[in-house]
């Protein structure tokens, strides 16, 4: 089943990570040209999911993340997720916006869904990850 890429970001702040992010930033026209293209690869997406089942990262996220990896060198996935819990505009470049304290995601998992077959981790790849979007 497909997760869906909504965005719940002043559900547990009082700042909007939006606000957060400097208006004349150099990554907010990326993103808009890459949530621009998604959008035109929904239809695709959705056909490759089933309707039943539990919700999976939203291909939108995988994307933007393997990108972000790849625009800022980041050499792994582990290193990709300390930087997701660190960086507010990872967070928000990602389009997860919930501040709150929380594993986004393991690192084997993310791996995983970005069908890289080896990580950097040998931590259980069978791991469930609950975050809230």
């Amino acid at each position: 089943m497909r997760g869906v890429d909504e965005r719940s970001g002043s559900l547990f702040s009082y700042v909007d990570l939006e606000e957060r992010i400097p208006p004349r930033h150099p990554l907010r026209k990326i993103r808009q040209v890459v949530n621009d293209a998604l959008t035109s690869l929904d239809a695709k997406f959705e056909a490759l999911y089933t309707d039943f089942g539990r919700p999976l990262i939203p291909p939108a996220r995988l994307i933007r993340a393997s990108l972000l990896q790849i625009l800022f060198s980041v050499r792994s996935e582990r290193q990709l997720m300390e930087q997701m819990d660190d960086n507010l505009m990872f967070r928000w470049f990602i389009g997860l916006f919930c501040l709150i304290i929380c594993a986004v995601v393991a690192a084997c998992y993310l791996a995983a869904s970005l069908g890289n077959g080896t990580t950097d981790t040998q931590e259980a790849p069978n791991e469930t990850v609950d975050c809230p979007t």
